[in-house]
């Protein structure tokens, strides 16, 4: 448990590190740190250190990167672990660099250079390519920085490695800047598409391992606090037993009978206990996980919301320089200038685009960790589904004013109202027929006259449950995606138009309301999702 603690709190470090909250990146990786020099394999505190350098370069304190980061090269060298060198001597370059010492700084970057074109360690090639094409690019070589950043990004896109196509990006994009704008704008633009999937990836990679790593402490509690009543139990038995054995021989009849009663009300009892226990793990994995998340939108929303802010002041300002004091300028000279402004404007409409998605995608993680109220009451179901169905079909002909559809509901009149929670069935009704009338309304842009929007809505009362079906004859879903269609953050609209968070909080609502919901298609011809809430058993 000790060496998986300290793992996790390094990872919850480097999460922090990542999102540049350098404070709580230094307490967990510090605690990380503490833990495994428990285990007395300095070995494995090497990474550490290095990202602990890291963390004081950022934070300013040079005094204090050096030290980690001559601690950690010193491990290199006593342990051989020559897959750390290169890493070691680059954070040693960058700290002189920053304290001024230019001679040292470049002696640094050349023995890293040296370490990362010998490394025989077996690891992926493109590791060593964004470190090669990075010290490159410190020592101004700025060809052999582009060949070995164009190295890694391919290798990286191969595998499919997010975070890796976003650092070689970057890279090349830096690079670029000042000399080929063009390029250095491709390249920014695929660093941030990269940057979007891979702290999606990362974010929910430590979310999962800090929720599995508190289940199993708590499930450890749970265990020992059994086995202590367990005993406990036994030895109240033992002692009483000598001292009530005569009185037990007289009442054996009545003891037994009521033994028997007593019994059965123990096993009604545990069994309430059972269920409450389970209850209150999920319920406190759940509330980890909203915190977890809710802490990680919050952190990152208000420097989002600059981005997009001095993104726009600074459009703003431009246009009024390509409007004002641009004019004075000689007519060559003036021609120039307003192409270079005009390519900056561009740039920033792309910054303020993704910044928007950015934000858009912090809101619905912070609505997907939102508490539910759980309040439960008797509703008219069908009456919940047209409600939401009218509400939904308006709200898409307000931001197009072209679409038209045809809606048609089949209402099994017999279905009773159910106790349930009235918003969070809203919600799902919500998110479903919003996708239904994206389906049919970007099928309308491709095909012919010929072709009528439809989306149909019908509900009906099985033995124990309602089904609610809502079909559409819209794209359909590929069969190669079906599976994950109720994954978090997996989405199949355009880049931008959609964070995956939709149908991920439906299945989640629905399987608190103990039901079911599962989807049906035929890719290009129809997509029907089938929810069913049982009748009973859903208070």
């Amino acid at each position: 448990m000790v060496d998986l603690k300290g793992d996790l709190l390094g990872r919850v470090g480097f999460l922090y590190r990542s999102a540049n909250n350098f404070q709580n990146a230094l307490l967990y990786t510090l605690k990380s740190i503490k833990i495994l020099d428990s285990l007395n394999e300095d070995s494995v505190t090497i990474l550490p250190l290095i990202h602990l350098a890291d963390i004081y370069l950022n934070l300013k304190k040079i005094d204090s990167a050096r030290y980690y980061a001559n601690l950690a090269y010193e491990k290199v060298n006593k342990y051989g672990v020559e897959e750390y060198r290169t890493q070691a001597l680059f954070f040693l370059g960058q700290i002189q660099e920053r304290a001024g010492n230019l001679q040292l700084s470049n002696q640094y970057y050349m023995q890293a250079l040296s370490a990362a074109y010998t490394d025989t360690i077996d690891r992926k090639s493109y590791n060593q390519f964004v470190e090669i094409a990075q010290l490159h690019q410190y020592l101004k070589r700025p060809d052999s920085a582009i060949f070995y950043g164009k190295r890694a990004l391919n290798e990286a896109r191969a595998a499919h490695l997010y975070s890796v196509i976003a650092k070689a990006a970057s890279l090349l994009a830096s690079v670029y800047a000042g000399k080929d704008a063009s390029n250095a704008y491709l390249y920014s633009d695929i660093a941030a598409s990269a940057k979007d999937s891979s702290s999606v990836t990362e974010k929910k990679y430590a979310i999962e391992s800090l929720v599995g790593f508190h289940d199993q402490e708590r499930e450890l509690e749970i265990e020992a606090a059994k086995t202590a009543y367990e005993n406990k139990i036994r030895t109240y038995i033992l002692s009483g037993g000598l001292g009530v054995f005569l009185l037990i021989m007289f009442l054996l009849y009545r003891n037994n009978r009521q033994k028997q009663r007593s019994n059965k009300i123990l096993e009604s009892t545990l069994e309430n206990l059972r269920s409450t226990q389970a209850q209150l793990i999920q319920s406190e994995k759940m509330a980890s996980l909203g915190e977890l998340t809710a802490g990680i939108g919050h952190e990152i929303k208000n420097p989002i919301n600059f981005i997009n802010n001095f993104s726009d002041l600074a459009i703003e300002l431009l246009v009024e320089l390509k409007s004002g004091p641009m004019n004075e300028l000689p007519t060559h000279r003036m021609e120039e200038a307003i192409e270079l402004i005009n390519e900056a404007i561009q740039s920033l409409h792309k910054v303020v685009h993704h910044g928007k998605r950015a934000d858009g995608i912090v809101k619905s993680m912070l609505e997907h960790a939102r508490p539910s109220t759980g309040n439960r009451e008797l509703t008219d179901i069908n009456a919940l589904a047209d409600e939401y169905l009218r509400l939904t079909y308006q709200s898409q002909h307000e931001k197009d004013h072209s679409f038209r559809a045809t809606v048609s509901t089949d209402f099994d009149q017999s279905i009773e109202k159910i106790n349930i929670a009235r918003e969070e069935i809203g919600r799902v009704f919500l998110n479903l027929y919003t996708n239904a009338l994206y389906s049919i309304a970007e099928k309308s842009k491709i095909s012919g006259d010929g072709y009528l929007p439809t989306v149909a809505v019908h509900t009906k009362r099985l033995i124990d449950k309602i089904q609610i079906r809502i079909r559409d004859n819209g794209l359909g879903i590929s069969q190669k995606v079906i599976d994950k269609i109720f994954r978090p953050f997996f989405t199949t609209k355009p880049s931008g138009q959609g964070t995956g968070l939709g149908l991920s909080i439906s299945y989640d609502l629905i399987r608190a309301h103990h039901g079911e919901i599962r989807v049906e298609s035929k890719e290009g011809e129809y997509a029907e999702f089938i929810v069913e809430i049982p009748i009973t058993g859903v208070q």
